[in-house]
Formats: C-alpha cells, structure tokens, sequence
C-alpha cells in the first residue's frame, strides 16, 4: 500500500463533536472490540458542539405531554418532519441527557431537586417546548464526552482529516485522509463507519466554533454514492454581527428582543402569539423583510431584563458573559445597551439536510451510518426546535450500537489497492503542486456569490441559476488549481472543494423546491401542501448529480396538515407592513 500510516477497527467514527463521541461510546457498549474515533483538531475542544450555549431541548416522560411536544414539532417543521424519526427521538432524548448528566455534565436544578427549565426559541409560555440548562465554561459537555469515550475503551486520534471514504462492492469499508499537522497520509480499514463530523457553514458571519464546519462528512458520503435529502432548504438566522457568540435559544427564553433601526419591536407583528420564540421559518424570514424595507439595521434588545435574569445569563452562557463584559456592554447584573444582530447564514445543515438515514442512522450506502448535523434531521422537519445537541446525542447513539452491530456481523472489509492510490491522489494533489490557488482565495470568491441575501435566503429562481453558473465556474477554473504549501493549507484546500460542492447541491436542490417553506421563493411565494409536502433527495450519478423528489408517507402519519396552497405567512404579514404590495402571476411585488 502507499506509504503512511495504516489501522484496522470495527467501528470507525469520524468526528470528535456530541454525536461522534456519543457514537463511539455506544459502540463500545454493545461489545464492540475496537472502536477508532478521529478528529481533525481536538476531541472535545472544537467544533459547533463545544461552543453550543448552555441549553438542551427534552422532553422529560411523566412532566411533559408527548402529543403535544409531538403536534407542536411538527407544526414548526411545516409538516416536513419524519413523524417516526420524530417519536423515537422525543422518547430517548431526556434517557441519553440524563446518562451524560451522570457522566458529569452539570444540570441546573431547582431548590426542590427538579430539573430548572426555560422557554427556548420556537416555544411559548403556555406551550410545551422547553430547555433543561446545563453549566460551566465553553467545551464543558464535550469535555465530558471526551473523558467518557476514553474510559470506553474506544482509541481517540486527534489532528486527523478524513477525506474520503473506501467502497469495495457498494460496501464502505473505511476511509483515508491526513495528519493535519504531519501530513503524513493516512488509511484505515472499517467493518463499519460512523460519519459525525459535523454540518457546515460559508463562513459568513463572526459565529464562534463554525470554521471548522464545512459539511467534510456529508461531501465525503455523497462522492461515495449515498444519498442526500433536504439540501434544498438552507438555513439562516440573526446572530450578534459584533461579537462571536452564540446562545440566541437562551436570550430569547430569557426575554430578549428584536428591535428594528427605529426601535420597533417587529416580531410580534410576524407571530404574535410566539413573537422572539416563534418558529425559524418565521424567526429567519421576518428580519430579512425588515432588512429589505430598509428598516436595518436590526438589534437584540436584552436592557430590560431583570438582575435575576442576568444572573441566570451569566451562569448558562459563560462565555457571552465575559465577552460583553470585557466590551462594557454587560456591567454587573445589567446589560448596558442592544447588540447590533445581522443576518448569519446561509447554512445547509442548520435545519434538516444531510445525509439520508434511517431510524438506525444507517445510509443507503451498507457498512456507513451518520449522526449529529452530518445526518438528515428529517425528525425536524424544517426547524431546528428540537434542538442540534439533544438530536447529537439521540442519532449518535443509535448510530453507535447499530454500526457495532453490523460490524459485529459483517464480512471481513475488503479494499480496492487502486482506489486507496486514487484516494491519495484526491487527498494530497495540493501538496504536489509547486504553485496554485490557495483555499481561502477560493472561499472568498464563493462568498461573493452565496452568501448576499437575495440569493439563497429570499430567493428567485433567476437569480439562483445565476449563482449556479458562477458557482459551476468556480469549480470548473479555480478548483484544479487548487494549492497547499503545508498540511495546514492542505486542509483549507479540502475545505474550499466542500464548500464549492455545497453551494452547487444547495443551489441545484433549491431550484427543484417550486414553493416557499422553511425559505421564500419570490417566484414561488404559496406554501403548497397539496403538491409540495415532498422531500427532495441527491445523489452523485457517474460524474453528474440526480435529483428528484419523493412524498411524504403523511396518509400514515398522527398529526397531518389541511391540504391547501396558501401565501407564506411572512409575505402575509409583510403586506400588513407595507413591505410587499402584492402577489402576482411575476411573484411577490414590493413596495
């Protein structure tokens, strides 16, 4: 074989973040010998899951009403949600928070011994939906996860990129890639393969953590031939445009609020029953309108809340504490001023896209599984109210045990020599080039053309194929010229081809959903539940991509929609404001 470093396990998983780590510890658990986990920084200490703020969305068995958590789920995910994916979770989440709470993860608890709650976004005072908070400095559930898959018994490897996965007979049967600080080339042959390696980002807004997310695993497993469902919508929402923090889901329970450039509270003028809580396809779209309008820029307004409230604040959200506190905004228990928020997005694996699973987390690929935000949420449908860490927990361990049980059963792997040397030849090209075009030029170059609003978040069909074409020419001229001077760069490099990827599946995926949902299609403004309640699916064919759609087994399911076309509920309340003047055979009309 090529020179480098070779290994052999059972189960392997890639990505060191919840669902990863959860991954490898259920493998281990259900007998499985040897368990590999690689990352390509530092388990535990990077990645969206160390930096997510403080709260876990759970239903908690005998407290909380499952139909109702159940309806109002779906209502949220605009009727998109796999109800089946959607029961298991809402039954196994708070069992799996509870198991990594005696692991040591620190859960707030009331003075009678209950587990404190707050309202979290997509929920209302009267409504189910609600977050158990847990405590400590940034990374303190990853850290926790951490020490728990090394007392598994499962072999950590840091400083790893994975690049694409081995097939041999439709089979994964392991993957290679790179030490990112060696650069030495690396193999490993699996009976199994867990991909948690994160969703991603165009890296467009100062969001803490997010770097490092460049869709790696859900690319890999759609060059290797698995499917992809939901790269149609594209994710986006109002994150602080001053400081990298997270933590909306928190502030919004706590009360905070949206004020537009003249100090108008807007939210409740979209959802006035959720206002600040109400659903991401609401939350996302009304601040775009109000940005179109004129009406940026946009701030969270956090003034006004209570000294108990900032208390509360600064124990579950330690590391937006000391930023606003090092920048005079926060002093004391009182916060000084509002935070100017912009628009960050577009993201594929913020809302339900991803890798196509099963309620085993199994691919369609044999021998793959996926977890965490590499996975589709489809339980999510088009929201993200159930939350991305309690879903990292729920898919990685069932990924886990599953994985452990094929590999358990399976064959012994085999590997094609050939496609190992070609696996190199992808992998380590840029280093093999004595000049070129490095990663973040290529990076800057796609952001010019995905990240403006008006192409992936308030969208028209024109103005998408017009995207594609740059983003085609991106990849046709800058992408073969790719070049790294190190292993640092080299991972840049093999980011840039994800990123490039992405933009195109999104792109492609977009212009196949004829109807606004989770995003608003000016060419398309009606929410169609007659003929849209559909999931698109992708697939890399030779070296073109298929895309089509597939419907919703919604006749079986408990909680249905009324079957109509009816304008997006945006666009409804953004004619009332007089941003939209009407919709015609064109689409929307602005005022």
């Amino acid at each position: 074989m090529i020179q480098g470093e070779h290994f052999e396990t059972d189960v392997l998983v890639i990505g060191g973040g919840a669902a990863g780590a959860m991954a490898a510890i259920k493998a281990r658990e259900a007998g499985c010998g040897h368990v590999l986990l690689v990352e390509k920084a530092h388990t535990g200490y990077s990645g969206a899951s160390c930096f997510a703020a403080g709260v876990l969305t759970a239903l908690i068995p005998g407290e909380d009403d499952e139909d109702l958590w159940m309806k109002e789920l779906v209502e949220q995910g605009q009727y998109l949600n796999d109800q089946d994916w959607l029961q298991i979770y809402l039954q196994e989440v708070f069992p799996r928070i509870r198991e990594v709470e005696e692991w040591g993860l620190p859960l707030r608890k009331t003075p009678d011994g209950h587990y404190a709650r707050v309202r979290g976004r997509g929920s209302h005072p009267e409504k189910g939906l609600r977050n158990l908070m847990f405590t400590g400095q940034v990374g303190v559930l990853t850290e926790v996860l951490r020490k728990r898959v090394l007392a598994s018994g499962a072999r950590i490897l840091d400083w790893i990129m994975i690049t694409s996965l081995l097939t041999k007979n439709g089979r994964v049967s392991g993957a290679t890639g790179f030490h990112g600080r060696s650069g030495e080339f690396i193999a490993i042959i699996a009976r199994a393969t867990v991909l948690a390696a994160g969703s991603g980002h165009f890296r467009c807004a100062p969001n803490t953590g997010h770097r490092m997310d460049n869709y790696d695993a859900t690319l890999m497993a759609y060059r290797a031939g698995a499917e992809l469902v939901n790269c149609d919508f594209t994710a986006h929402l109002p994150f602080c445009g001053e400081f990298k923090m997270g933590g909306m889901n928190m502030t919004v329970g706590l009360g905070a609020r949206f004020v537009n450039r003249m100090g108008e509270e807007f939210m409740g003028a979209y959802d006035p029953i959720y206002k600040e809580g109400a659903p991401r396809y609401i939350l996302s779209n009304a601040p775009l309108l109000e940005i179109k309008a004129g009406r940026g820029p946009l701030f969270m307004d956090m003034t006004h809340l209570s000294r108990d409230q900032v208390k509360l604040f600064r124990e579950v959200l330690p590391l937006n504490s000391a930023i606003l506190e090092r920048a005079g905004v926060l002093a004391g228990e009182k916060i000084m001023r509002k935070l100017e928020w912009s628009m960050y997005g577009p993201s594929l694996g913020m809302f339900s896209a991803g890798i196509a699973v099963d309620t085993r987390c199994a691919s369609t690929l044999p021998g793959l599984y996926a977890a965490g935000d590499a996975a589709a949420k489809v339980a999510a449908g088009v929201s993200d109210a159930a939350g991305a860490l309690p879903f990292a927990l729920v898919s990685g361990a069932r990924a886990g045990t599953h994985a452990a049980a094929y590999a358990r059963d399976a064959d012994e792997p085999r590997v094609d020599a050939a496609q190992v040397q070609e696996s190199w030849q992808y992998g380590m090209s840029p280093l093999q080039r004595d000049d070129g075009i490095e990663g973040d030029f290529i990076i800057e170059a796609l952001q010019e053309i995905v990240i403006p609003y008006e192409v992936l978040m308030l969208r028209h069909g024109a103005r998408m194929e017009k995207a594609l074409d740059r983003v085609t020419e991106v990849r046709d001229t800058l992408l073969p010229l790719l070049y790294a001077h190190d292993p640092h760069f080299l991972r840049l490099a093999h980011e840039a081809r994800s990123l490039v990827l992405a933009a195109e599946i999104a792109l492609r995926a977009g212009l196949e959903r004829k109807e606004s949902r989770a995003n608003i299609r000016e060419d398309y403004p009606y929410v169609d539940n007659v003929n849209w309640l559909k999931w698109i699916h992708v697939r890399r064919e030779g070296t073109g991509m298929r895309i089509w759609a597939e419907d919703l087994p919604i006749h079986r399911y408990a909680v249905k929609p009324e079957r109509k076309r009816y304008l997006h509920p945006c666009l409804e309340m953004a004619k009332g404001r007089g941003i939209v003047t009407g919709v015609g055979d064109e689409g929307v009309q602005w005022a």
